[in-house]
């Protein structure tokens, strides 16, 4: 059985992405871009929602997703509990 070695003629591409990134760092333009992108991250996640969801709008979400999923001719329903709406 023969045992396969690997040279060091294969590119090493961890030091080159350390030297870009080095490279790119030193650039006041990406750090810039890091921070607003760290701070818009911050804003998503932290950020209210535009709007309140209800249980109406939530029983008008599933009533109108099931109609289309039933019309798709599934056998099965989207949501067997689901509340009818009137």
């Amino acid at each position: 059985m023969q045992t396969r070695i690997f040279t060091s003629s294969q590119p090493d591409y961890s030091s080159l992405v350390k030297s870009v990134a080095r490279k790119a760092w030193d650039s006041p333009k990406i750090k810039l871009g890091l921070v607003l992108w760290v701070l818009g991250i911050g804003f998503m996640v932290f950020a209210p929602a535009p709007f309140k969801v209800t249980p109406g709008k939530i029983n008008i979400i599933i009533f109108t997703v099931d109609n289309k999923y039933s019309s798709l001719q599934f056998t099965k329903p989207l949501n067997p509990n689901k509340i009818d709406n009137g």
